[in-house]
C-alpha cells in the first residue's frame, strides 16, 4: 500500500472533536444528500469476493439496467455488504429488498422528510447486525402498513411499530449467536442485540430510518447494552427501548444508566460519500455527525460513529504522541481506552494516532489509557471532566499505580 493510500485510511478512522462547544450539543439536522455512489473498482472487489455466487450479485444488476435510482441502489448495498451475504444473497432477495425499501418510502408520508442517503444506510440495509440473512421484509411490511399509513411524522409511526413489537416480543437470554429477526418473532422472545434487531427491521420495513446504538461496556456496573435509534421530523436520531414501548422517544430504563456512560457508539451501514472534515477539525458524515472508525475494505463496509454527546454532556481528550510507526508506516500506533467490569479493564475504544494525535469525545470519569507508542508508559490514568478539553503528551505520562479506584460521577442534572 502507498503512503498516501495508508494516510488516507489512518485518517479515516481517526475521530476528532472540536475544542469548544462541542460538548453538549447534539449532531445539526441532516442535509440532502444522494446514494453514496460507488466506483466500478469498489463493486468490482465486492463482486470478486463473491466468488461461485457473483453470477447472482450480476443478475441483481443486470435486473436494474435502465433505472438509475435503482442502480445507485443496488451497488451501495453489494459493495457494502458483509462476506457471508456476497457468498449466499441471491439476485432475486437483493431486488426484493430494494424494490420494497422504495415502495415503502413511497407509500407513507413521512418518507419524504429525510435524503436518500438516510434512506440507503438506515433504510435499505438488509440486516442490523451478525444475524443470518432473512426474508423480513415482506411479513414486516405487511403487518405494520395499516398500522403506520396515517402517521404524519417519523416519530409518531415509530412509537406504533414499537408497541407492534412489544406485545410480540420479550427479553429473555439466548445463546451468544444472533437469531434473525423471524426466528425471534416464532420464539418470543431474544436477548437485547435480537430486540434490537427485530425493531430496527421493523421500522425498516415501513421507511422508518432506524441503527444500532450500544455502549461497549458499562462504567459502574457489569454487562454492556445495546438498543435502538430512531430518525425523528427534526432531523435527529432519539433513542428506543426496542421491543419495550413507551408514548414518547427518548425514555427508557436505561436512560440513567447513559448518564454515566464512558462512551456510546451508533452503527452506520456502508460508507458515507459526503465524510469530510468540519470547521471544527472532527471527521464527519453527510449529516454532520463525528466517525470513530470506518471499515473501508470490501466485504463489511460500515462506519461507528461516537454517539456520546447526543446522550450527555462530555469532555474531549487529546493525546499528542508519534505520528507513525518507523517500521510500518501502513499501520498507525494506538491508543486503548478502558474501563473496569465483569472484573478486569475492558476496552471502550481503540483510536489511531494521526498527525501526531489522537482525539477522543468521552463521559466523565476515570479511565486507563494504554498505547503500542515506543515512547511512553504502558497504560496511564487519565480523568476526564465535562465541557473541558484535556490534551496530554503520552511520552510524559507517569506509568498508572498497581491499584487504583475508577470512578464516574452522573451528569448534573440540566438547570
Amino acid at each position: 500500500m502507498s503512503s498516501s493510500c495508508s494516510r488516507i485510511l489512518a485518517l479515516s478512522a481517526c475521530l476528532c472533536i472540536a475544542a469548544s462547544l462541542f460538548l453538549a450539543v447534539a449532531p445539526a439536522p441532516a442535509r440532502a444528500a444522494d446514494i453514496p455512489q460507488i466506483a466500478d473498482v469498489e463493486l468490482e472487489q465486492a463482486l470478486a469476493l463473491a466468488g461461485s455466487n457473483r453470477p447472482q450479485l450480476q443478475q441483481a444488476l443486470d435486473r436494474c439496467q435502465q433505472k438509475p435510482y435503482t442502480m445507485a441502489a443496488v451497488r451501495f448495498l453489494i459493495a457494502s455488504l458483509p462476506v457471508v451475504d456476497l457468498g449466499c444473497a441471491t439476485g432475486a432477495e437483493l431486488v426484493e429488498h430494494v424494490d420494497l425499501a422504495m415502495q415503502a418510502r413511497g407509500e407513507f408520508a413521512y418518507g419524504a422528510s429525510y435524503d436518500d442517503a438516510l434512506w440507503a444506510h438506515y433504510v435499505l440495509p438488509p440486516r442490523v447486525s451478525q444475524e443470518p440473512l432473512s426474508p423480513w421484509r415482506p411479513y414486516f411490511y405487511a403487518q405494520l402498513r395499516d398500522a403506520v399509513k396515517d402517521c404524519a411524522t417519523l416519530e409518531e409511526a415509530a412509537i406504533k411499530v414499537n408497541y407492534w413489537c412489544g406485545e410480540r416480543v420479550r427479553f429473555q437470554q439466548t445463546q451468544r449467536r444472533d437469531q434473525g429477526p423471524l426466528a425471534t418473532l416464532k420464539s418470543g422472545y431474544g436477548r437485547c442485540e435480537e430486540m434490537v434487531i427485530f425493531y430496527i427491521d421493523a421500522c425498516r420495513s415501513v421507511s422508518i430510518p432506524a441503527r444500532q446504538a450500544y455502549c461497549p461496556y458499562w462504567a459502574v456496573s457489569d454487562n454492556n447494552h445495546a438498543w435502538s435509534e430512531v430518525l425523528a421530523a427534526d432531523g435527529r436520531w432519539h433513542y428506543v427501548g426496542a421491543c419495550e414501548p413507551s408514548p414518547t422517544l427518548d425514555t427508557a430504563w436505561y436512560g440513567g444508566a447513559v448518564k454515566q456512560a464512558p462512551i456510546i457508539v451508533s452503527v452506520c451501514f456502508g460508507l458515507p460519500s459526503a465524510a469530510k472534515w468540519s470547521d471544527s477539525y472532527q471527521l464527519v458524515n453527510e449529516s454532520g455527525e463525528p466517525i470513530l472508525n470506518i471499515k473501508s475494505d470490501a466485504g463489511a463496509r460500515y462506519c461507528t460513529l461516537n454517539s456520546t454527546a447526543n446522550y450527555r454532556r462530555t469532555g474531549l481528550l487529546v493525546i499528542e504522541g508519534p505520528e507513525e510507526k518507523t517500521d510500518a508506516a501502513d499501520t498507525p500506533y494506538y491508543v486503548t481506552v478502558h474501563v473496569f467490569n465483569y472484573g478486569a479493564m475492558r476496552l471502550v475504544a481503540r483510536v489511531p494516532f494521526t498527525d501526531g494525535s489522537v482525539a477522543l469525545e468521552l463521559g466523565a470519569g476515570d479511565y486507563l489509557l494504554s498505547s503500542d507508542a515506543p515512547e511512553g508508559p504502558r497504560t496511564a490514568l487519565f480523568h476526564m471532566e465535562t465541557g473541558t478539553e484535556s490534551r496530554i503528551a503520552w511520552a510524559e505520562q507517569a506509568e498508572a499505580p498497581a491499584e487504583l479506584i475508577l470512578t464516574f460521577p452522573p451528569d448534573p442534572p440540566v438547570a
